[in-house]
């Protein structure tokens, strides 16, 4: 075989090593060179990861953990010796952790091969603790009587490839009675206790074993979940939303101790913590993928104990807007479709049928909405690249639009608008000099009619009458009465209205920056408002911009007097 990388790295460079707690009981403690330490309370059911990533380096090739007798959440670690001959010219620095392995100190004057512990060296007095490796630079075999502060030497062994120190341990009844294995030639004992007389009464009983504290019992609940991009709105577990950072809230069975706090996690990884001044209590997620997630609370104390996770609140991310083109090509009474981009259409009691086209397949989570004048009307019928909404209006000047939205909250892009005018008398004229009189209702008057002349060449009288009159000056196909010539202010073909009043419109083609108004005075004899297409674009009425209507005997009309299409 030529590729060792990949034996290492499928057999070689993974460990994993567990002690038990000498004194909490179901207590364990298990290091994993991939992802760190973990503990458990309660006898493997569930584990809460105490310190991430590698203790020591090198634990790949070798790792121990070792909890101490009589001290609770209190442990060692080496990574012991490297090297292809397994010689103690490599050793690790001895690590010490005194929280359960949350946090590690390294004692860098101390290397170790191995290590283990023995009965302490007075009574109620910590653990000794064995070592066979070096202190301050000098080999030997090792104990310390006072948790790892000051180290005396008990003797050395050579060391070689055949008879290396493999463990060492001490006799948990007699202090001073330690006991070596070796890789490749037994094992030996010393004693360096010295004799001792007879005790004369019965030892001591042992000091009792240290208070366990319980894990956390408040019981924690997610409620809800705040998606705010687009319209707001609180959602419950299993919904779909278009918010990458959902702030998720909700309630304690009882308010927090000393030391606690409320820990979020997103798919079984920690995400963030917060500590509520009550029962209730709100977290913002950081950012999460597009996708399903499951996210579950549960309190956590000083000594990284957990308390009992709360049930799954799961949420879908989708941040991708849909992408179908939408058109709104016609509006009508049902059954009767005009496909002007703006359309006048007489009053019935069957509604406004409005209709386009959508290109390509709604998903299936997909929705067609249809808005009039930008308020939200309701989700059209689609069948084959074809919609429809039947609008209850019947009368009335409006705006449609569609765009397609999924069960997120995302949406396409907006169409263009259709303007519609409902309810009206349609009076037109031809291509000649036309007098057009209204009714005594809504009126819409167009001079230029169906021609495609456009009025140009013609002067045309408008008298809207009473109602709510509208003046078409032009549509999606241009302006009327512009001549195209840019030498002349177009006073040979105009429209000349009337009786223009409050709640009546003009219509023109483009938007409000395209046109200027200026007073005429006795042009044929009439004078008001002149309305001009702005033809250079300067802002100013000057001699080149064109003539469009003359409002008789009016003065400046405001921007609500105009419909823009």
């Amino acid at each position: 075989m030529t590729d060792w990388t990949q034996v290492h790295s499928t057999y070689y460079l993974a460990r994993t090593t567990i002690t038990a707690d000498r004194v909490q009981p179901n207590t364990f403690y298990l290091y994993d060179t991939n992802s760190g330490v973990y503990r458990t309370t309660d006898g493997g059911v569930s584990w809460t990861k105490m310190h991430n990533g590698q203790v020591g380096a090198w634990t790949y090739w070798n790792a121990k953990i070792e909890a101490v007798p009589g001290s609770a959440g209190e442990l060692y670690f080496t990574s012991g010796p490297l090297g292809s001959d397994q010689t103690i010219l490599d050793a690790l620095p001895l690590m010490h952790s005194k929280d359960g392995g949350a946090t590690w100190q390294s004692l860098d004057n101390v290397k170790v091969a191995t290590f283990g512990y023995g009965a302490p060296a007075a009574a109620g007095g910590p653990a000794t603790v064995y070592i066979v490796g070096f202190v301050n630079g000098n080999y030997g075999i090792w104990y310390s009587a006072d948790s790892a502060k000051s180290w005396t030497k008990i003797g050395e062994h050579p060391m070689g490839s055949l008879d290396t120190i493999k463990t060492i341990s001490g006799d948990m009844d007699k202090f001073g009675l330690v006991y070596v294995g070796f890789g490749g030639s037994g094992f030996a004992y010393l004693d360096f206790s010295g004799s001792a007389p007879a005790p004369t009464s019965p030892p001591p009983p042992p000091p009792p074993p240290a208070p366990v504290t319980p894990p956390p019992s408040q019981l924690g609940v997610i409620a809800s979940a705040l998606d705010d991009v687009g319209t707001a709105a609180n959602v419950g577990s299993g919904s779909v939303v278009n918010d990458s950072t959902p702030t998720l809230s909700g309630t304690l069975s009882a308010a927090l101790g000393s030391g606690q706090k409320l820990s979020i996690l997103r798919d079984g990884q920690l995400i963030g913590q917060v500590t509520p001044v009550s029962t209730s209590w709100s977290f913002t997620d950081p950012g999460a993928s597009d996708g399903k997630h499951d996210y579950v609370v549960r309190v956590v104390d000083a000594l990284g104990q957990s308390g009992t996770a709360s049930s799954a609140f799961s949420l879908t991310i989708d941040t991708v807007a849909p992408n179908q083109a939408v058109s709104v090509t016609a509006a009508g009474t049902s059954g009767a479709l005009s496909s002007a981009r703006t359309m006048s259409l007489a009053s019935t009691s069957s509604g406004t049928l409005v209709s386009g086209t959508v290109a390509g397949t709604l998903g299936a989570d997909e929705v067609l909405v249809v808005f009039r004048d930008g308020v939200r009307l309701g989700t059209a019928t689609v069948s084959n690249g074809s919609w429809s909404y039947n609008d209850g209006v019947t009368s009335g000047t409006f705006k449609y639009t569609a765009q397609v939205q999924d069960a997120a909250g995302n949406l396409g892009q907006m169409s263009s608008a259709l303007a519609v005018t409902l309810g009206i008398n349609i009076i037109e004229g031809t291509n000649r000099n036309d007098v057009l009189i209204g009714t005594s209702g809504m009126d819409q008057l167009s001079a230029a009619g169906t021609s495609t002349r456009l009025g140009r060449g013609t002067i045309d009288t408008l008298t809207g009458g009473a109602g709510n009159d509208l003046f078409v000056l032009g549509d999606v196909r241009g302006r009327y009465y512009d001549d195209g010539s840019a030498r002349s202010s177009g006073t040979s073909d105009f429209a000349r209205i009337t009786d223009f009043s409050s709640g009546d419109k003009l219509q023109l083609k483009g938007s409000a920056k395209d046109y200027l108004q200026g007073w005429i005075n006795n042009l044929q004899g009439f004078s008001g408002t002149g309305i001009y297409h702005d033809s250079n674009g300067n802002g100013v009425l000057d001699s080149r911009d064109e003539l469009i209507a003359l409002v008789q005997n009016h003065g400046p009309i405001d921007l609500g007097g105009f419909l823009f299409v």
